[in-house]
């Protein structure tokens, strides 16, 4: 059995309000080299159902994570990034959301 590579780059634990912003500051791969793309993986959990968004431009447009659907407990899921994204999460329904991130890389 392999060992894992990956290392933490941004963890968070905190309640949030809706359009709050998980990591903050939001989580750059600068060190990844230009023209390539770095495997991350991310672990979210909440303490109850809310509609997850997720930005990789630093804010200026924002995708649904789970489909507009309210998701509950916790999800592991991995992304490729370049060199140019600025990764960040948010709730878009849910006032003292509790959540818990990990984004290792």
């Amino acid at each position: 059995m392999g060992v894992s590579t990956f290392k933490i780059l941004a963890e968070a634990e905190a309640a949030f309000n809706i359009n709050d912003l998980f990591l903050s500051p939001g989580l750059d791969l600068l060190d990844t080299p230009k023209n390539t793309v770095q495997v991350i993986q991310v672990q979210i959990e909440t303490d109850q159902a809310s509609v997850l968004e997720v930005t990789t431009t630093g804010g200026t447009t924002w995708s649904k994570l789970n489909n507009a659907t309210a998701v509950d407990g916790m999800a592991t899921f991995t992304m490729m990034l370049r060199q140019a994204d600025q990764l960040n999460f948010r709730n878009t329904d849910v006032a003292g959301l509790l959540v818990k991130i990990t984004v290792a890389g």
